[in-house]
């Protein structure tokens, strides 16, 4: 992670701030101008009210439902992260009261709360180190190279009965690690046998409300242990698009996602969504669907049947559900699309970035997406999309969008609108 914010998984706490993409090693000190300008403004001007309330209720969406893993696992992990310090294990999960005390804080001095925090924590603290990561293409012969030569210096120090003697231990720890543990030792080992797991799958009540209010719409809703969170899907059939432009859905997500509306600057609707719901997204979900008739549960599908799904996915708390759906149709209708050229440009850059990285670091699983993408259509799809063959698609759009941004606006227009036109509408509604 570049940055990464708070990190207090340690005894010392830890906050870093950065930056990938720096073209030249004298902007870096540009850059470390700029981190704490702005450290700086906002130790002096503070926050608003709403981005105090936007980021104390996603905050508080976070503890409340945790990491949207595994529950037991998360919990585990959280309280390991005090409990290796001799720090009680319970600090780490209860937070009810610090909660409390902090919201009773905000109500008397506002953003004043946070401006002394960065006063003091980080504008005054002196403990701050600047890493500069740049790429190196003999970076491995370098490290080898670098390796030999500290051997032989400090072989140049010893007697030969010292240097056998590490030589002898590096064969002992070596054989240690590949000792196979006895019995009784493993025997000591926490663990898990099939019989402590339920095989019983568990049974959610799912009710299904077709022509819901006589809207056209089928609404699906089911009881699930939540929190008193409410998890709101909302899907609209896409697979009217036509081909071509089924590479410029990412694009279009990407700006529902992080654009801001006819009224209102990106961070002012980031902070409009994140202060009555704990959070919305947009997602794109293509998937199989089984021939009508097809009640062989075992046979494989034959793959040229298939749904693509543009959803939009909300949490918020149960009283406050109402507030989620304005922002739903914010999202759908008032996106300010023709603004947002610097946001799309950056977002696929960064896209453009990261997916190099994951062909070099994964290219095994580019590679059977690809195979897969050759027998059937909704893998073809998919991996035209999400694939390797992706990175032609997101250059062409890029150049699209510095070379033509007018004509690129119209078409994402028009791609807005054939979703909006969608004769299939599904909700899935969590409580």
């Amino acid at each position: 992670t570049i940055g990464g914010g708070l990190d207090d998984e340690l005894l010392q706490s830890t906050f870093a701030i950065g930056m990938k993409g720096v073209k030249k090693r004298e902007d870096v000190a540009v850059l470390e101008d700029l981190i704490m300008d702005t450290l700086y403004k906002l130790d002096s001007d503070g926050f608003s009210e709403d981005e105090i309330a936007s980021s104390m209720n996603t905050i508080e969406f976070q503890l409340r439902e945790g990491g949207g893993g595994l529950r037991g696992m998360e919990i585990f992990l959280s309280a390991l992260a005090k409990w290796n310090y001799d720090i009680s294990p319970k600090d780490a999960l209860v937070y009810e009261d610090a909660l409390k005390l902090l919201k009773e804080e905000i109500d008397k001095t506002g953003s004043n709360t946070f401006q002394q925090l960065i006063h003091d924590s980080l504008l005054r603290n002196n403990h701050r180190v600047v890493m500069e990561l740049f790429p190196s293409t003999t970076f491995e012969a370098d490290q080898v190279q670098d390796a030999k030569i500290q051997i032989t210096r400090a072989k140049s120090k010893m007697s030969d009965s010292e240097y056998q003697s590490i030589i002898d231990e590096g064969i002992k720890l070596k054989k240690l690690q590949d000792t196979e543990e006895t019995p009784e030792i493993i025997a000591t080992n926490p663990a898990l046998s099939i019989s402590d797991i339920d095989p019983t799958p568990i049974e959610y009540p799912i009710h299904v409300d077709e022509n819901a209010f006589k809207s056209g719409i089928n609404v699906v809703s089911h009881e699930v242990a939540s929190s008193g969170i409410a998890y709101v899907d909302f899907g609209l059939d896409v697979s009217m698009i036509p081909y071509e432009d089924a590479i410029l859905l990412p694009s279009l997500i990407s700006l529902l996602n992080e654009a801001g509306t006819s009224g209102m600057s990106a961070a002012d609707f980031r902070n409009y969504v994140g202060k009555s719901t704990g959070g919305v997204y947009t997602t794109l979900d293509i998937m199989s669907v089984k021939p009508t008739g097809w009640d062989d549960d075992i046979k494989v599908h034959p793959g040229v049947n298939m749904l693509t799904m543009l959803f939009i996915k909300g949490k918020c708390t149960i009283e406050k559900i109402s507030d989620l759906f304005p922002v739903f149709t914010k999202m759908l209708t008032d996106i300010n699309l023709d603004d947002s050229q610097d946001i799309l440009r950056n977002a696929l850059k960064s896209n453009l970035s990261s997916k190099k990285s994951s062909v070099a670091s994964r290219g095994h699983s580019f590679a059977n997406r690809r195979i897969r993408g050759r027998y059937s259509v909704m893998n073809f799809v998919e991996e035209k999309i999400y694939g390797v063959s992706s990175l032609e698609s997101y250059a062409a759009i890029l150049e699209s969008v510095e070379s033509d941004w007018g004509q690129f606006v119209l078409r994402l227009k028009n791609l807005r609108e054939v979703s909006m036109a969608s004769a299939l509408i599904s909700y899935s509604i969590r409580t």
